[in-house]
């Protein structure tokens, strides 16, 4: 499972795919879905993706920030007052590092708040809301607020004027104000 795709959303307007990899903790964008399939970026930690054909890809982080580490339901939406090639990403940020398909392959230096355990007391996890802006080339962290650590089997979901949460290794269903 050397990609473990965990979501996906179809923009039927651009004619593309918003995919979540939870392996490489990596979200994608393939465009003209329906003409010539092609890789149009990949958000996350560019290290991963260094040496690799798929380097140049890699969306430009703006500002300081520990990007997501093994997310879950990446979904896309628009707001008011972006710019054409800008929009919206919310995700469960799992903060949890594996690659069990890339022996050979290690992040140095991985962040203090990311585990690489299942379960964990002391660590979060959280619910992140990325600005993407194509035109630039960049992406950034505009919200993002903690919930209970889950390291895999999780989601965020919009419900009206709330959010509903699952953290699965945590046991915790939870809803929160937008």
């Amino acid at each position: 499972d050397w990609i473990h795709l965990n979501s996906l959303q179809y923009l039927p307007g651009a004619d593309s795919l918003i995919l979540s990899s939870r392996e490489t903790s990596a979200i994608l964008k393939v465009a003209d879905l329906h003409g010539a399939p092609a890789l149009d970026w990949l958000a996350g930690d560019a290290r991963v993706w260094e040496g690799t054909v798929y380097e140049d890809a890699c969306l430009e982080q703006d500002g300081n920030f520990v990007p997501q580490y093994g997310q879950h339901t990446v979904e896309y939406y628009e707001g008011e007052g972006l710019e054409e090639d800008q929009y919206y990403l919310m995700m469960y940020n799992n903060n949890y590092w594996v690659n069990g398909t890339r022996d050979d392959y290690e992040i140095e230096e991985l962040p203090d708040s990311v585990g690489t355990v299942l379960t964990s007391d002391s660590l979060k996890s959280q619910v992140y809301v990325y600005l993407v802006d194509e035109g630039e080339h960049t992406f950034r962290l505009v919200h993002s607020f903690d919930v209970p650590y889950s390291s895999i089997v999780s989601n965020v979901t919009p419900s009206g004027e709330n959010l509903v949460i699952n953290s699965g290794t945590a046991n915790v269903f939870g809803e929160y104000d937008i």
